[in-house]
């Protein structure tokens, strides 16, 4: 199950505005959480108000390998499988 939770508005470091946050098996954002801009694909981390924020080196360093892992497939998945541009998707 896949859903979508209503997060804090947050522009994202490529500028869209992020205001919903999917997780996988119906998981909800949690502080210290990391998810990644769907537009730009950077990582990002919630703060305790479930404000988003660009991980920093030292924070990446902590994320489990398994989320790397998986960051790394969404990637690679994404250069051959190209998301519509979320910019000028009407919702």
């Amino acid at each position: 199950m896949v859903r979508s939770t209503p997060i804090p508005a947050t522009r994202g470091p490529c500028g869209v505005n992020l205001n919903m946050a999917t997780g996988l098996g119906g998981a909800t954002p949690s502080p210290g959480d990391c998810t990644i801009c769907i537009t730009c694909d950077t990582i990002l981390l919630f703060d305790d108000n479930l404000l988003l924020h660009r991980a920093s080196k030292e924070e990446i360093e902590t994320i489990p390998d398994e989320i790397k892992a998986c960051y790394a497939k969404y990637i690679a998945f994404k250069k051959t499988h190209p998301l519509p541009n979320t910019r000028t998707m009407k919702h």
